[in-house]
């Protein structure tokens, strides 16, 4: 027996709501870290120990009397180095993600397919042995 648009908006919606609960909870197992900055305690220690290159005098520019750290220091090897590493974190994070939600995805699509064009007891069970995969 075929499904009335109002039902197979109903399943549809009950398959997005399990996928989605699913990739969140994966996406919570691999957490992408926030961008982090370079603190000022980080910026005078770097000075301090002389990891930073003070900038050539006539590239330092005194902005309204005030001097910043960055304005004298060059940290820019630091910050790149910092991108760069965070970078590969979070594509590896993204990398893991995609992949463990990737047969949920097409499971769901698959589901959402038949649910389109198939009858109300087969998409009960299409939703029923996907909501059991989603657990």
């Amino acid at each position: 027996m075929g499904m009335t648009k109002q039902q197979r908006d109903y399943a549809v919606g009950q398959v997005k709501q399990l996928r989605n609960s699913v990739i969140y909870d994966i996406e919570q197992k691999h957490p992408i870290p926030p961008t982090k900055e370079l603190s000022k305690q980080d910026q005078i220690s770097m000075v301090r120990t002389g990891k930073v290159k003070m900038f050539p005098a006539n590239k330092i520019q005194d902005i309204y009397g005030r001097l910043h750290l960055s304005d004298v220091f060059d940290f820019s090897p630091i910050k790149d180095a910092l991108r760069k590493a965070e970078k590969i974190i979070k594509d590896k994070a993204k990398k893991a993600i995609s992949t463990e939600a990737a047969p949920f995805r097409k499971e769901a699509a698959r589901i959402i397919d038949q649910i389109m064009l198939g009858d109300s007891a087969e998409a009960l069970k299409l939703i029923a042995g996907f909501a059991k995969m989603c657990t």
